[in-house]
């Protein structure tokens, strides 16, 4: 059967959502589809090597949670025995809120690759439905999970490639080679490096952090800003404009 119109022209639409399964047109996606097998393998193996335990939490949540740049989906819950016949719960945007009830419930090391949700985004790098590894050790140092992040990336570069003594990614025209020796450093070297800002200045008191102090900071970086924008949507601002196009750049960055 045919998917173009009776015009002869085919719409948008229907270019748009091509019949993926089919032979030749899957045929394109295979080899991503085994990379990111192989991924999900290797990330498996190195988690069960270090005693990680993988866990499954319910990705319908009676709370969309705090994050106040994410959009949840929402959706209704059909409650035979409830006095209530219909209640609204919420597909998680991270499986973080219910991992680390498990840790306060006793577990010390855990991991999830989850399927999350968040609305309204759309993007070259962002999707409203994708999969999130999270992970927590109980009683750990920052740097055990650097190092865990580290490791974990090596190890599943090696699984796609296990001949590969160095790897490069290019990304619009920048290259990064995850097996070498990793960049850390912390957000506010960060600030000062690449925006000239003493970030923790702005924030005297970290429970209240001046927006006002901020937002001068801003502008003088050249930064489009709002006089009703509070800190944290200037502080992100910054971070996505100013430093994240700074990051990875020849080997990962990795903060602390």
């Amino acid at each position: 059967m045919n998917d173009t119109p009776s015009t002869g022209k085919q719409s948008p639409a229907s270019a748009a959502s091509k019949r993926w399964w089919q032979r030749d047109v899957l045929a394109e996606r295979l080899p991503a589809l085994r990379v990111r097998n192989n991924v999900a393998v290797a990330t498996r193996q190195f988690f069960a090597e270090r005693e990680f335990v993988e866990v499954e939490t319910p990705a319908l949540q009676v709370s969309p949670g705090m994050e106040p740049h994410l959009t949840a989906f929402a959706t209704q819950l059909f409650e035979p025995f409830a006095e209530a016949d219909t209640r609204t719960l919420y597909l998680h945007t991270s499986p973080e809120f219910a991992m680390k009830k498990l840790l306060t419930g006793g577990m010390e090391k855990i991991f999830q690759l989850a399927r999350v949700w968040r609305n309204g985004e759309r993007s070259s790098t962002h999707h409203p439905e994708f999969t999130m590894l999270e992970w927590y050790r109980a009683n750990a140092a920052w740097r055990d999970i650097a190092e865990d992040c580290e490791a974990l990336v090596k190890a599943a570069v090696l699984q796609t490639q296990p001949n590969a003594g160095s790897c490069q990614f290019n990304w619009r025209g920048l290259t990064c080679d995850p097996l070498a020796s990793w960049h850390y450093l912390c957000v506010a070297e960060a600030f000062e490096q690449y925006c000239d800002i003493d970030i923790l200045a702005t924030a005297p008191d970290p429970r209240n952090p001046d927006a006002a102090l901020l937002l001068a900071e801003a502008q003088r970086a050249g930064i489009r800003v709002d006089p009703e924008d509070q800190w944290d949507e200037i502080f992100f601002r910054l971070f996505l404009e100013k430093i994240e196009p700074n990051l990875g750049i020849g080997a990962p960055t990795g903060f602390i």
